[in-house]
């Protein structure tokens, strides 16, 4: 899949999302615009010849946590309210 692709997939989502006021959707068009960086540093991470698969991990996640932290809390965060446990 082509990089202009995700890059354009990935605005249309978060333009979706904002029109819609869902805080997923955008983190879900923010994840896909980081995920080809994300997946280019963690193969020039790894890419040594001393290099194991906990480097590709390390350089992966050193851009992809944060947009998946956000995600997963607001998840979290919206099952908690469609379950009744928050008062917000």
């Amino acid at each position: 899949m082509p990089l202009s692709f995700v890059a354009i997939i990935g605005i249309a989502v978060i333009i979706f999302g904002a029109i819609m006021r869902s805080a997923i959707l955008i983190i879900l068009g923010v994840n896909l615009i980081v995920a080809p960086i994300s997946f280019f540093i963690g193969i020039m991470a790894g890419g040594g010849p001393d290099a194991t698969i906990i480097d590709f991990f390390k350089g992966f996640l050193t851009f992809q946590l944060i947009p998946l932290l956000f995600l997963i809390f607001f998840i979290i965060r919206r099952s908690r309210k469609i379950l009744g446990g928050a008062t917000n």
